[in-house]
């Protein structure tokens, strides 16, 4: 869907309203809507506004022609650089699901969350909308079932693929045709994927559209990732167990905590700098390598926990419902080896198998 940015002139002349007046309703200068009617689409906040304005939906401001994809550099997993080469691998994989979004349904007006100064206040403010809207109580980290569900709660389509070795992160946001996607790296570790879930998801709703990287815009995601996933509540009981214990001790028994609790060490130990308790960064890195290697669950192992393709189909569900509706709609005319692109299967049997499951689904629902 392309944005028609004249229709904005010509619904204002039916309604007998002048540009100067409009811009007065909406609370933004003469000059930013003459740009949104020369081409320039108003970002979320605003289009709610206009469409409310001059009484129309938003499917009134966009025509039909070459499928819009927008696919934001974003932080990559630890120390990696962004490069081009990511930016272009990026492209291509989120080219693959173009013919997929043409049929899904349209993701009408979604939320926007704009803080203009990125500071950590705001940040914190920005984090318990999302704790509020996630539901976990307040002296709980979150975990990747509810990690997943808030996404869908945002409007959010989750895309698991296996990432192609150019891409070196666990998960990236970009845009299809007006619909939020995060795609998941399906080799990611349960104990790293929350974090880059939560960043992603600060990502859509601040709706920030450039492709060029933005270290401080990065910075502050994870700045509110870090608060939505520990909530003060959680970080300052895990810093009374640590008190008056020495760097191995804490380190031990942050180790037991994180494995109990299902997180990273990484995310805690930063959140508890705050309460006075620095921890050695390598010893940290360590004690979160082993827990890794000792838990052994990726993204990939959750979804293929068996072999049997209704369990997949079922576990996809759960965790991707969006994802779900959207290949739903595509099914009676794509191939099974077209299908199996999508949801990342290997072979076309299984391709085969896991459609047929998915139609059996839908014809019981």
């Amino acid at each position: 869907m392309g944005w028609n940015g004249e229709q904005i002139r010509i619904r204002a002349k039916e309604l007998g309203t002048s540009f100067t007046e409009l811009a007065q309703s909406l609370n933004v200068s003469r000059v930013s809507l003459n740009n949104w009617a020369k081409g320039q689409s108003p970002k979320g906040s605003y289009l709610v506004a206009l469409c409310r304005a001059l009484g129309v939906g938003p499917d009134y401001f966009f025509t039909p022609e070459q499928l819009p994809v927008t696919v934001p550099m974003h932080r990559t997993r630890r120390r990696a650089r962004v490069t081009k080469q990511m930016q272009e691998a990026a492209n291509e994989l989120v080219a693959g699901y173009v013919n997929l979004f043409r049929k899904a349904p349209d993701p009408g007006l979604v939320p926007v969350l704009r803080i203009e100064e990125r500071t950590e206040q705001n940040a914190l403010k920005m984090a318990l909308q999302f704790r509020e809207m996630s539901g976990v109580q307040e002296s709980q980290p979150i975990d990747y079932k509810h990690a997943f569900d808030l996404l869908d709660k945002l409007g959010i389509v989750v895309i698991f693929r296996t990432f192609p070795k150019e891409i070196k992160g666990y998960a990236f946001y970009c845009t299809i045709n007006r619909h939020r996607v995060v795609f998941v790296n399906t080799a990611t570790h349960l104990l790293d994927l929350i974090f880059p879930l939560l960043h992603e998801a600060v990502h859509a709703l601040r709706d920030e559209r450039g492709t060029t990287y933005d270290d401080e815009e990065e910075k502050f995601c994870d700045m509110v990732a870090n608060f939505i996933q520990f909530p003060d509540g959680y970080v300052a009981q895990v810093a009374r167990m640590l008190n008056g214990k020495q760097d191995a001790q804490r380190i031990a028994l942050l180790r037991r905590i994180s494995e109990e609790r299902h997180h990273s060490l990484f995310g805690i130990a930063k959140r508890l700098e705050a309460y006075g308790i620095k921890l050695p960064t390598k010893a940290v890195g360590g004690a979160d390598t082993n827990l890794k290697k000792h838990m052994n669950r990726t993204v990939g192992k959750v979804l293929f926990r068996s072999d049997d393709a209704v369990s997949y189909i079922e576990i996809l569900s759960e965790l991707s419902p969006r994802f779900i509706t959207i290949l739903s709609k595509s099914l009676s005319s794509c191939t099974d080896r077209k299908f199996g692109e999508w949801v990342d299967l290997d072979n076309q049997i299984d391709s085969s198998m896991a459609r047929q499951a998915l139609e059996s689904k839908l014809a019981l629902a």
